[in-house]
């Protein structure tokens, strides 16, 4: 018979998978990431409303500048229809009439136009009024977080204190433990060296009166 050869079995190898392990997140670091984040939020806040602050105010003095410029034009063409008016009423001619009709269209461009810069005067002057309260608010918020700080701060001094204070009496608690042991230590070594000598000084005792007695008596001599 021919033998036949077993298939060996193939091992099977199972791969260890690692376990996730979490990092232990330490609550110091997480509020002093936080401080950062908060600190570095303000700083930007702070850049940003300072910049809307100047463009705001920029804004009401370019249409301050424009309201005085058409005021002027819109006082001209006033008193301009007022002197052809008073003209007309003296002599009243087709030439005239015409002037008055000419003033008044001058007038009412006049007025519009002063309408439109106060318009816009207006809403840049509502537009920083709006941005005042926010920064007023950013303000208030700033000087909030810079109070609650202040008090962590402060908080984590008088732990700190606590922190050292127990850790020096423990200390000193350790010091006065070890000075006690090696005083304990130094009593037992005296006391076990007097004994030492104690028991040497008996066995030498001993091995004398041993040898003593080892020793063959002396013949007795007969006169």
């Amino acid at each position: 018979m021919v033998a036949v050869k077993k298939k060996a079995a193939k091992k099977t190898t199972q791969r260890k998978v690692a376990k996730a392990t979490t990092a232990k997140v330490s609550i110091t670091k997480v509020i002093a990431a936080m401080e950062s984040d908060i600190s570095k939020m303000q700083a930007k806040l702070e850049k940003v409303c300072a910049k809307e602050m100047s463009t705001a105010k920029a804004a009401v003095d370019k249409a301050g500048k424009k309201v005085a410029k058409v005021a002027v034009k819109q006082k001209a063409a006033k008193a301009k229809k007022a002197a052809v008016t008073a003209k007309v009423k003296a002599k009243k001619t087709p030439a005239s009439e015409n002037q008055l009709v000419k003033a008044a269209q001058v007038l009412d461009s006049a007025n519009q136009a002063l309408s439109e810069v106060q318009g816009e005067l207006g809403l840049a002057k509502d537009a920083l009024s709006g941005l005042k309260v926010t920064v007023g608010k950013v303000t208030a918020m700033a000087s909030a977080s810079n109070k609650v700080a202040k008090q962590w701060s402060k908080e984590e001094e008088v732990l700190e204190n606590a922190r050292a204070k127990k850790a020096a009496a423990e200390e000193k608690k350790a010091q006065a433990a070890a000075k006690k042991a090696a005083k304990a230590q130094a009593a037992a070594d005296k006391k076990a060296a007097k004994m030492n000598a104690a028991a040497e000084k008996k066995a030498a005792k001993a091995k004398t009166a041993a040898s003593k007695k080892a020793r063959p008596a002396k013949p007795v001599v007969k006169k």
